[in-house]
């Protein structure tokens, strides 16, 4: 940890799922999904801590029985459907602080995200540790002028109002592969990774989703190295 900053790693992952049931304690090929993304913060180097925050009993077991930390469990008003991720971030960040514990730099990772790379972390915590204030990781997409409609404030169903300029504008999606941030900002301002490998976008979201993470593992198609 040598010339880095305090950092700290927060992997949310809350008891409910609609599309897969108990997604986040579900075996992909010999080990729970949760414990990818455990397993490469920790091993990614440049976290002091690795925290799960969790409302369940489960998955904390499995969390710590893979490494990461849990020290207080998530209120179940903070671990609905429609609750807030940031409302359980900040759950988090207020006990650590009670505790004592105030990190320079935050990195949020989603368990449903499984492959990620040592190299593309330690590169992405890099650039946090050099002034970058934030960093996320997206997937550039295309936008044309009639693919989407906004709702005003009368709640009517609009053309979304395009730079006139072109007929695609592309944009990136944010991915829950990471997203972190410097306390207090940084003077380069924030650092986009682009990711477009099939590979680093599975998301879990749904049962096929989950048989094409199993298929990637067992045929060794992806490597944390």
């Amino acid at each position: 940890m040598s010339g880095h900053p305090k950092a700290l790693a927060i992997i949310p992952a809350r008891g409910g799922s609609k599309g897969v049931p108990r997604k986040n304690c579900i075996d992909v090929c010999g080990r729970p999904l949760i414990a990818y993304t455990i397993e490469a913060a920790l091993r990614c180097g440049r976290f002091d801590r690795v925290i799960v925050s969790t409302d369940d009993e489960e998955i904390s077991a499995i969390s710590q029985r893979y490494g990461a930390e849990v020290p207080v469990l998530r209120p179940k008003e903070l671990a609905g459907d429609k609750s807030p991720l940031a409302s359980a971030l900040n759950h988090m960040h207020a006990f650590l602080a009670s505790q004592g514990f105030v990190p320079d730099i935050v990195a949020h990772m989603y368990p449903t995200h499984p492959f990620r790379s040592l190299a593309v972390l330690r590169g992405l915590m890099d650039k946090l540790a050099s002034g970058y204030s934030r960093v996320l990781v997206g997937r550039a997409i295309g936008v044309t002028r009639n693919s989407y409609l906004t709702i005003g404030a009368d709640s009517t169903l609009r053309r979304a109002s395009l730079p006139a300029q072109g007929t695609d504008i592309r944009c990136l999606r944010p991915y829950g592969l990471f997203d972190g941030w410097r306390r207090g900002g940084g003077g380069l301002g924030m650092y986009v990774h682009r990711i477009d490998d099939v590979i680093g976008l599975i998301d879990i979201d749904d049962p096929e989703d989950l048989e094409l993470a199993r298929y990637v593992v067992a045929n060794n198609l992806w490597s944390l190295e």
